[in-house]
């Protein structure tokens, strides 16, 4: 059996960049054209599924949701040069709801996609950073759901997004939430793990720098890594007003001979009303890869009167990280981090408020120069306000400062929106100001300000046109502005 090392997406090898460059360096009109075939099949298919729908399933509904964004800006290299970018996003949502035609909704399809491309990539530039002409095309979720079947069991097969107190998941596979008489109910779900690197629509954007996507073997050739099995459970409570608790354990490893196991966590989020006014929240997360809990979370929030909102919470993180992730060789501490928020509203349409918050660091002597014995703070203060003038007419202000751990940093966030002819035009304008001042890498003192505004005009019901500019000038780049056009559209079928 011959020997493989594993290839993390920070320690790629001459040979695999050339790869993929001579793959990505691609024209504007063959980008172009992979995005319309694309967009094309998956129409296509849409459009047959909703075509061949059973006769009497006449309730069933069609939704597309369409966002095209148009994003021109510059990247500025080491040497001082600019590269420009030229990039186009197309996400399309096609849906389907109410499959079985009773008026229930209780089958329904829903569905997300995502295509980029370059566009204005010189060449020069591309020999320099093979990576700068990225062409994503990815299924964001594609799932069908069936719910209440035989009054308790609810299914959902397809490409699906988790997000809970354990991590977050993207996966094929299925999943099965079944409900009990006795305000609880049981879930279990199975799949294969949608990562990088798997063909051109399993683009993960939450995967992380560092983590596997080939083996290098012996004789210096490569091999993509092996697919990953996701299994998990939970158990949950149901049916009750105030109260919800769920409990979950999920573990990811590879199908290879080794069975290696990439991530085993158990995880919990509760939220509990104690009486009218008062609620508490909390989540933890147990990592059995460091043998250790990695993340607590704890909140309270009192609303005594309707004027007056105050709100406190906790917070204990230890980074962690998959098992096969380069970031694993480093040494990491403990935050313990608080924040406390107090609101006052005057009226519907203007509240303001001002808060505190107090992070602790265990020193750790690769990135401070304290003793890894002590532990150094971080503390900060913000106010804000808003003023809703009329539906779509808004001004607002936000204040932030902190000092301590890594510099002090100010912050000042002003901007607001005015509409006309009854919201059909509307016009934002945001300034920002950031101050940065370290006493230990006097290098990153500066300041930053930022200038946006855009115009957007709601063309129809189902439809909306919106440009937006920005510029920021810092000590790096004086002058780095944006361009973004976006066009929206949902329609029903």
């Amino acid at each position: 059996m011959k020997k493989k090392y594993r290839l993390s997406t920070l320690s790629e090898t001459p040979q695999i960049l050339k790869q993929r460059h001579d793959f990505r360096a691609m024209s504007v009109f063959t980008n172009a054209a992979h995005m319309l075939v694309y967009m094309c099949a998956i129409v296509t298919v849409f459009c047959t599924i909703l075509a061949i729908r059973l006769p009497n399933a006449t309730a069933v509904e069609a939704l597309v949701r369409s966002q095209t964004i148009g994003d021109a800006y510059a990247h500025l290299r080491t040497d001082g040069t600019e590269v420009p970018r030229r990039r186009i996003h197309q996400l399309l949502g096609l849906d389907l709801f109410d499959l079985a035609g009773d008026g229930s909704n209780s089958l329904f399809f829903v569905s997300s996609f995502r295509f980029s491309g370059d566009f204005g990539v010189e060449q020069r530039d591309l020999d320099a950073g093979p990576q700068l002409d990225r062409q994503d095309i990815a299924i964001l979720y594609a799932y069908l759901e069936a719910r209440n079947i035989a009054g308790f069991l609810d299914i959902s097969a397809g490409r699906q997004y988790e997000i809970d107190a354990i991590d977050m998941l993207l996966y094929d596979g299925i999943r099965l939430r079944a409900k009990t008489p006795w305000y609880f109910g049981v879930e279990v779900l199975s799949g294969v793990e949608a990562r990088n690197g798997w063909g051109p629509v399993s683009v993960n954007s939450h995967e992380l720098d560092g983590t596997i996507e080939q083996l290098l073997t012996e004789n210096g050739k490569t091999e993509d890594a092996a697919p990953r099995l996701v299994l998990g459970a939970g158990v949950f409570l149901t049916d009750l007003a105030y109260t919800q608790l769920e409990i979950g354990f999920r573990r990811i490893q590879e199908l290879s001979s080794d069975g290696f196991v990439n991530q085993q966590r158990l995880g919990g989020v509760f939220s509990q009303r104690i009486v009218e006014g008062l609620f508490v929240d909390g989540s933890l997360s147990f990592d059995f890869y460091q043998s250790l809990i990695n993340e607590i979370r704890g909140g309270v929030r009192y609303r005594p009167i309707h004027m007056i909102e105050v709100e406190a919470q906790y917070q204990y993180l230890i980074p962690s990280f998959d098992a096969d992730s380069i970031w694993n060789v480093f040494s990491w501490r403990p935050l313990n981090r608080a924040q406390e928020r107090l609101r006052v509203f005057f009226g519907e349409s203007l509240f303001a408020y001002v808060g505190t918050y107090q992070s602790f660091y265990g020193a750790d002597s690769s990135v401070t120069q304290f003793s890894v014995d002590e532990t150094v703070q971080d503390l900060g203060f913000s106010g804000g306000a808003r003023w809703t003038v009329e539906r779509g007419t808004h001004v607002y202000v936000d204040f932030t400062t902190q000092f301590g751990y890594g510099g002090d940093h100010t912050m000042v966030d002003v901007g607001g929106q005015v509409s006309f002819l009854d919201n059909t035009l509307a016009l934002d304008a945001r300034l920002m100001l950031i101050l940065f001042e370290d006493q230990v890498q006097q290098g990153l003192n500066g300041t930053m300000f930022g200038a946006q505004i855009s115009g957007s005009w709601q063309f129809a019901e189902q439809g909306r046109l919106q440009l937006l500019v920005e510029e920021a000038s810092t000590q790096l780049q004086p002058a780095w502005v944006r361009v973004l056009a976006l066009v929206d559209l949902e329609l029903w079928l």
